[in-house]
């Protein structure tokens, strides 16, 4: 037998033996002091508002960011069911972007502190509290107050996994993060599951490729009091690349959310009757390199 089908062979009874194997489903995982590596966050927002009134279109309001966030964390305390509370990032890379025109929000090598207090996540630049504006984007892109419901709690399983199984989500727990978000949504209304993919490598770590699709048949939006919603739809994913070995945080994780709606009525006092036609888009992405 020579060398090139040996490999092939080996190659094709590992792939079964993992297709065959259990895995633990855990997405949190207990930090370490001492634990450091290279974070890399972009968040974007996106809201749509297009008005119809007397047949006319009015100009769509838009408002559209993005916030980039490239930094070195160390991780300096944890609790002891290892949450992080202290950790420093050394910026690389702190931006806002709209439409075509970016703003440097922090210099490369700018200091930030990050701590934990009461639940709520706390930064502090080169010592001192940040204005508005940056505290926002650090809120949105370093976060490690461990807020609840936990990703376990909406998306997990206490029972091991094969590749290519998929379980239901706990909706409960994601009514009450929706609700936090001001979204009222009741469980009923919410339809989701979690699927294990696959196994994969980065950086030669080997990690549970984990998905999750979540689809929200009915939500009431804020519309003007004289309107009548029509029409709603949600969705949610949540999809990455989470260590088998369960010392590591997830390399990558990905969330996108999106909210549509139509309404019918009275946009304004000084418009005839018209419709309205809103939507909501909000994309994360979170990378973990470790040294």
């Amino acid at each position: 037998m020579n060398l090139s089908l040996r490999l092939l062979l080996f190659a094709l009874s590992s792939a079964v033996a993992a297709m065959g194997a259990e895995y633990k489903i855990q997405l949190q995982r207990r930090a370490t002091a001492g634990q450091q590596f290279l974070l890399s966050a972009r968040f974007q927002e996106t809201h749509k508002a297009a008005i119809s009134a007397g047949g006319r279109a009015l100009p769509e309001q838009r408002t559209d960011f993005i916030v980039e966030v490239d930094s070195f964390l160390k991780i300096l305390e944890t609790d002891p069911k290892g949450r992080v509370l202290r950790a420093s990032c050394t910026i690389s890379n702190c931006v806002r972007v709209e439409g075509t025109y970016k703003r440097e929000l922090l210099p490369p090598k700018t200091v930030v502190m990050v701590s934990s207090e009461a639940g709520r996540a706390k930064h502090l630049v080169d010592g001192k509290s940040p204005d508005s504006e940056v505290a926002r984007t650090l809120a949105l892109t370093i976060d490690f107050s461990g807020s609840e419901p936990s990703d376990d709690e909406i998306f997990g399983t206490n029972t091991p996994k094969k590749i290519g199984e998929s379980w239901d989500i706990h909706t409960e727990p994601m009514v009450l993060l929706f609700r936090r978000q001001n979204l009222n949504i009741s469980a009923a209304d919410i339809q989701g599951r979690t699927t294990l993919e696959q196994i994969s490598r980065i950086d030669n770590v080997d990690c549970l490729d984990l998905a999750a699709k979540v689809y929200i048949k009915k939500f009431r939006p804020n519309v003007p009091q004289g309107m009548r919603v029509k029409t709603t739809f949600g969705a949610f994913r949540f999809w990455g690349k989470f260590p088998l070995d369960l010392a590591l945080a997830p390399l990558e994780e990905n969330m996108e959310t999106s909210f549509e709606h139509s309404a019918q009525g009275t946009v304004a006092a000084n418009l005839p009757p018209g419709t309205l036609k809103g939507s909501f888009l909000v994309k994360r992405t979170v990378t973990r390199r470790y040294f």
